[in-house]
């Protein structure tokens, strides 16, 4: 019995030694075949291999001592799980500025001349270059540059233009004109003076002749009978007002006793007159705005009475001190106003005051505010403007070199987009309505500019385009293809609704929508600004 119980205790035992040999091996089996996972990582250009128990890509970065910069890109995103075989790409990105110098090439300008033949010219002036500065951001990847773009451009030395005289006798055939057209013309050399054209092209006819028109106030009355403007005549004072009776051919301009003028216009009809004003000042641009509004009349003396205040001198937001831009509605109950940040109405007959829109106003840099320009359709309900839009290409709002072509109403909270990126001098303008009662007709249209560098507006050229007042119907109308385009687009409607007149090169153009002719009238290779009354 004895050794039965021993060969049985004997057995147990190996039993014992067997079971635990099994385990162990198990074990050992469990540990080969469970690894931790293998990770890449590529940084810096090199494939880096881990082997991990860490659960996310964050963590494996923070185990590998790999620091993220703010602008350096990381795929997969940190929260991750580790899988095997997973791969980490991380992109170093660095932004730098660039500056460079360049030259700005000067143009020629064509003075022509009546009093010499087609086949005689002069030169007046010898060109001049100028110089800028370009100011780029560029973005690298891993120290590769991948993007580089223009974000300032600021001008070191202007460029002074070649001016060549040439014989403009006889070199241009008359053009009928309905109404009566006044332009603007001069430099800063000679100084600026009124002319006016009526019946045709050819009845060309100087206004004012000592060159002191300042550019600010230009404007004739709804029946064209009288020019309104402004000129410099004391040191003490940035301008005055002054009247002249454009019906007849040697008519004294008059003073009409108001200084410091930053805009003025006629009413749609022609029995008021809107100004606002400011306040000579030593330091640049020379003035500060005082972003009031006020209305006056005309008697038969020429005097101005019954002056009312409709807007209280303010500061005006957001760079205030250069002012704001306005426009009478057709129906004259509004003046709608434009600040760098905002544009509203002011309605007249108890001065309430309306925003519309606000934006983000424009950094230039420089002593000069952007303002937008505005337009009215001619049933007073909607106004047409260029605002500043957000930047698609990284920039600080106030930096954004977005400028879209808007319509606003000023009866409901509607705001409608029209063009994108046309520039911040598209200066978009209603026609008057073709035919019929401006309350109700509708087949008015816009003219505008788009910038062909729109990401450079302030130095771009533009062409110029024509819509319907929905913005179907986009077209492409001057200049040609092959021609330089517009510095600053400017459009005078003709009372048609059909015809208008653009400043190309320092001259007068007419283009006429309904029989696809485009005109010139004139060759004084200085016209500044034109206006076109009925």
């Amino acid at each position: 019995m004895k050794k039965i119980r021993d060969g049985a205790l004997i057995h147990l035992i190996l039993l014992g030694l067997l079971c635990l040999g099994l385990v162990a091996a198990c074990q050992k089996k469990d540990q080969e075949t469970i690894q931790p996972p293998v990770v890449t990582l590529i940084l810096d250009g090199r494939e880096r291999h881990f082997q991990t128990s860490v659960e996310t890509v964050g963590e494996l970065l923070a185990e590998a001592g790999v620091e993220l910069g703010d602008l350096d890109q990381m795929q997969p995103a940190a929260y991750t799980a580790i899988t095997d075989g997973l791969t980490i790409t991380i992109v170093r990105v660095r932004h730098e500025t660039d500056t460079v110098e360049q030259t700005i090439p000067f143009e020629e300008q064509i003075v022509h001349d009546a009093t010499l033949s087609p086949d005689e010219s002069r030169i007046l002036e010898a060109g001049q270059n100028g110089l800028e500065q370009l100011i780029y951001r560029i973005v690298y990847h891993d120290g590769v540059e991948v993007e580089r773009v223009q974000v300032r451009r600021v001008t070191l030395q202007e460029p002074s233009p070649r001016q060549v005289m040439v014989g403009a006798r006889d070199t241009i055939t008359p053009v009928p004109i309905t109404g009566t057209v006044a332009y603007l013309a001069g430099n800063q050399e000679v100084g600026y003076n009124a002319w006016i054209m009526r019946g045709s092209s050819g009845s060309q006819r100087r206004l004012t002749f000592d060159g002191s028109l300042d550019t600010r106030v230009f404007a004739l009355s709804p029946g064209g009978e009288h020019l309104l403007f402004t000129r410099h005549i004391s040191e003490t004072h940035l301008n005055s007002l002054w009247l002249l009776d454009t019906s007849l051919a040697d008519a004294e301009p008059v003073d009409l006793g108001q200084a410091n003028v930053l805009w003025a216009n006629w009413s749609p009809d022609g029995q008021t007159i809107a100004y606002s004003t400011g306040k000579a000042t030593l330091s640049a641009p020379g003035w500060e705005a005082n972003n009031d509004l006020w209305t006056t009349e005309l008697n038969d003396r020429l005097h101005l009475v019954r002056r009312r205040q409709i807007v209280e001198p303010s500061s005006g937001g957001a760079y205030g001190w250069w002012g704001a831009s306005f426009a009478w509605s057709p129906n004259k109950r509004y003046i709608a106003y434009a600040q760098a940040d905002s544009i509203g109405v002011i309605r007249m007959h108890d001065g309430q005051r309306t925003e519309l829109r606000r934006f983000a106003p424009f950094l230039t840099y420089s002593h000069w505010v952007w303002v937008p320009e505005l337009s009215w359709a001619p049933d007073s309900r909607f106004l047409t403007s260029v605002i500043h839009g957000p930047s698609t290409t990284g920039e600080s709002p106030e930096q954004s070199p977005i400028f879209d072509v808007w319509v606003l109403d000023i009866e409901r909270p509607l705001a409608i987009k029209q063009v994108n990126e046309a520039g911040m001098w598209a200066a978009p303008a209603w026609s008057p309505a073709s035919t019929g009662d401006a309350e109700q007709r509708y087949d008015s249209q816009i003219a505008f500019g788009r910038a062909k560098s729109p990401y450079d507006s302030s130095n771009s050229s533009y062409d110029l385009y024509v819509m319907d007042r929905d913005g179907s119907n986009l077209r492409r109308i001057y200049p040609a293809e092959d021609q330089l385009g517009l510095k600053t687009p400017q459009v005078a409607w003709g009372p048609t609704g059909q015809q208008l007149i653009t400043v190309h090169q320092n001259d007068l153009f007419l283009i006429d929508l309904s029989q696809d002719l485009i005109r010139r009238l004139t060759l004084d290779g200085h016209v500044q600004s034109s206006v076109w009354m009925p």
